[in-house]
C-alpha cells in the first residue's frame, strides 16, 4: 500500500514537471547566469572527472555566461554580447546565478 502511494506521488510530480508547471518562476530570468553544460554532451564524458563549476576543460570552454532571457520545459534562452542562444535543457548540468 505504501509503495503504491509513493509511486502515485512520484508519477504526479513527474506529470507536473513534464507539463512545464511554472518552470520559469524557479529560474533567475532577467539575471546574469553561468550555464554549465553536461560534460557528456560536450564530448568530455571520459574516465577523468570534470568538476561541475570548472570553466574550461582541456582548453575548451564548458559554459556560457549571459543574461537568462527565458525558459520553458525544453529550452533556455541566453543573451550574450548581442547574440541569442537557445540551449536545450537536456544539455544543461547546472545554472549558477549571482545572488
Amino acid at each position: 500500500m505504501k509503495r503504491s502511494r509513493a509511486l502515485l506521488l512520484v508519477g504526479g510530480v513527474l506529470s507536473l514537471a513534464m507539463a512545464g508547471c511554472n518552470v520559469q518562476s524557479s529560474l533567475p530570468v532577467g539575471q546574469n547566469v553561468i550555464i554549465q553544460f553536461r560534460r557528456d554532451a560536450l564530448g568530455a564524458g571520459a574516465s577523468l572527472p570534470v568538476p561541475p563549476t570548472t570553466q574550461e576543460w582541456n582548453g575548451a570552454s564548458v559554459y556560457l555566461y549571459g543574461m537568462l532571457r527565458g525558459a520553458d520545459a525544453e529550452w533556455l534562452t541566453l543573451e550574450r554580447e548581442g547574440k541569442t542562444y537557445w540551449i536545450p535543457r537536456i544539455n544543461v548540468l547546472l545554472i549558477e546565478a549571482q545572488i
